[in-house]
């Protein structure tokens, strides 16, 4: 059972382990062949393994992200370290936006648009400046629609 296999393995090591393509497809074949498996006899059989399988994505994901942050990513060759380096960029820009009060009493940060849009029933143009939540212009200006209006955090660094 591979799910098993990856999670004890992860639990008994004190750090982040590699977790390479051949693992991640090993139990995507698992799940399919489990869930094809079970519709073909008891659904209630199929709703158990779900919930199962949400714990343990759940628990891997806390216990991986926990040791990524606590030895500082250093494992480069397991296939999750390129988002987890996003992720904790995310939210580095996150708490460095309200350290420098970059963010109104709304939430919002000032953004200048890169690329024109819809989003939420709302047309942004390119060149435009306009407010969006924080969040929001996290996410955007990392698939590269926004840029923050940042001045003084990008001068400082």
């Amino acid at each position: 059972m591979v799910i098993h296999k990856i999670l004890t393995n992860e639990l008994l090591s004190k750090e982040l382990l590699p977790l390479n393509v051949e693992e991640v497809s090993e139990i995507s074949k698992y799940v399919t062949n489990m869930l094809a498996w079970c519709s073909n006899f008891n659904p209630s059989i199929c709703t158990e393994f779900v919930n199962s399988l949400e714990k343990f994505i759940e628990s891997l994901t806390k216990l991986r992200f926990t040791k990524y942050l606590l030895y500082g990513g250093k494992q480069g060759d397991s296939i999750d370290v390129p988002i987890m380096n996003e992720l904790t960029s995310i939210i580095n820009d996150y708490y460095r936006s309200m350290a420098y009060g970059l963010v109104d009493n709304n939430g919002n940060v000032m953004v200048r648009v890169l690329k024109s849009f819809e989003y939420n029933e709302i047309l942004y143009s390119r060149a435009s400046v306009t407010s969006v939540p924080l969040k929001d212009a996290l996410l955007l200006s990392r698939i590269g629609y926004v840029e923050l209006l940042n001045e003084l955090i990008t001068h400082s660094r």
